[in-house]
């Protein structure tokens, strides 16, 4: 029999071209489905995400009766898909379905962690992630962990953590943020080492972290060659960047200003959006602030850079309040309307601040928080008697640290020194806070407490 065609891997004439390919190169026919399955998942992805823009309404009932789809692929198609939205109640309500189901592997619970930190559960978040680890999952899982760790100031818990972690996984990631937290309680040249070992490993992130560490060292040079060097094999890659920015932003506002517009160009990260903004005001560039705002409010729509975007037209003199209500509209709670009467305090807008202090009294009555806020505008107006009558009232309702530190500012306005001093040990009885516990233990010393 004629042998009609030529295979294009190995130039073989053969009859069956289909029966010949499974038999001596399944490997390429392999990587062939799987580029046809990325293809396919990246279309569908594109196709939800244009319906998610163009049809919200449509496209989360369509979720919705998506989500009841007994596959635990469509499942967790879904449960991302809430998650990019913001909406954890139903991407977790999902991941749970999952685990109920006896189909809860790793990325479920990483999901479910993803989702209660968000929330700002963070407890609730460690139980998932940690089992998410134990389930194998050294990425996504132990980059939470550590950033939770982090967040609250437990150093010597990430330490503890990924030393435990290094004795079971000698894997590089593992060796960079190891390097990451050494650096972060001073163990600099211990710091080093681990970065270059996870670099050696293969760990592109121990270039980062070997940087930082440097950063700290006074070896900004050596930090900087190392930045470039890490930019030129990974340009798409932002936290090099931030680094950079960061080294210049003191003595060189131009080449920080050049690094932060490289960020801007592929910022699509909150965390580093918020970086970006912060960045922008600390250069005096409100225009890009506000440039990067917008940005974040169009990608992802999330409340609080409505809060944001109305403190930069505050401070521009334009009209902030529509951003304010959008805010609200989002998460209408009493701490919403405080976060709004704090902004309008450090701006001296007293009247807006008396306007959204009565409108919470209206939703969520007179408490101890919204109490000591009344005083805290009172206090700012100069009236002294009429803020310790509220701080007092506040104090009423419950000990709070927020109302002493209102007192503790109002007897030294008025001289009475003794009280204040009597206020402060009051506070510190009942504060967490260390830093502010410090502040006012040095106040106690100054007033001969």
């Amino acid at each position: 029999m004629e042998e009609n065609y030529v295979c294009p891997i190995c130039g073989a004439r053969v009859n069956d071209i289909e029966a010949h390919m499974l038999q001596m190169h399944p490997e390429e026919i392999a990587r062939q489905e799987k580029e046809m399955l990325d293809e396919m998942a990246r279309q569908q992805k594109e196709a939800m995400h244009s319906m998610r823009d163009m049809h919200p309404g449509i496209y989360e009932e369509f979720l919705e009766e998506l989500a009841k789809e007994d596959s635990r692929e469509i499942k967790m198609i879904c449960a991302r898909e809430y998650l990019a939205m913001n909406d954890f109640e139903k991407a977790g309500s999902i991941y749970m379905d999952l685990i109920e189901r006896g189909e809860g592997d790793a990325e479920v619970y990483a999901g479910l962690g993803i989702c209660k930190r968000r929330e700002g559960k963070n407890d609730e978040a460690m139980e998932f992630f940690m089992e998410a680890v134990r389930r194998g999952d050294l990425d996504v899982a132990v980059a939470n962990i550590c950033d939770i760790y982090e967040e609250e100031g437990k150093f010597a818990e990430e330490k503890e953590f990924l030393s435990e972690l290094l004795k079971e996984h000698d894997i590089g990631y593992l060796h960079a943020l190891y390097a990451r937290i050494l650096t972060m309680i001073g163990k600099l040249e211990e710091a080093e080492k681990e970065a270059k070992k996870a670099i050696e490993m293969g760990e592109e992130d121990g270039y980062i972290y070997l940087a930082f560490s440097l950063i700290l060292r006074k070896k900004e040079e050596e930090a900087e060659a190392i930045l470039q060097e890490y930019n030129e094999k990974h340009p798409d890659k932002l936290h090099s960047y931030i680094l950079l920015a960061n080294i210049y932003m003191e003595r060189d506002a131009e080449k920080a200003e050049k690094y932060l517009d490289i960020l801007l160009q592929k910022a699509d990260e909150p965390e580093v959006m918020d970086y970006l903004i912060q960045s922008f005001l600390n250069l005096g560039k409100m225009e890009k602030a506000e440039e990067v705002a917008r940005k974040a409010i169009r990608m992802y729509n999330m409340p609080q850079y409505h809060l944001i975007y109305g403190l930069l037209l505050l401070m521009k003199g334009e009209d902030e309040e529509k951003e304010f209500i959008r805010f609200l509209d989002a998460f209408p709670s009493r701490d919403s309307y405080v976060r709004i009467i704090e902004i309008y305090i450090d701006a001296e807008k007293y009247d807006k601040a008396w306007k959204y202090l009565k409108k919470a009294e209206i939703n969520f009555g007179g408490d101890s928080i919204l109490k000591y806020m009344r005083g805290n505008i009172l206090l700012a107006e100069g009236n002294v008697d009429e803020a310790m009558e509220a701080y007092e009232s506040s104090l009423k309702e419950r000990k709070n640290v927020n109302a002493y530190i209102g007192l503790i500012k109002c007897y030294l306005q008025r001289g009475e020194g003794s009280k204040a001093l009597d206020a402060c040990k009051e506070a510190i009885e009942i504060t967490d806070d260390e830093d502010l516990r410090r502040e006012l233990e040095h106040l106690m010393a100054t007033l001969g407490g």
